[in-house]
């Protein structure tokens, strides 16, 4: 995992999410961030 940290690594899988689903919107993508990392629990 050589990435940059930017944190909790919320902010890091939004981007990932960012640059996967361009047709969403950042809040669409933020919610979709926050559910995903709800689910991993890294």
């Amino acid at each position: 995992m050589a990435r940059r940290q930017t944190g909790s690594g919320r902010g890091e899988r939004a981007e990932l999410m960012r640059k996967a689903a361009k047709p969403l919107s950042d809040e669409q993508i933020e919610m979709l961030a926050d559910w995903s990392s709800g689910l991993v629990q890294d």
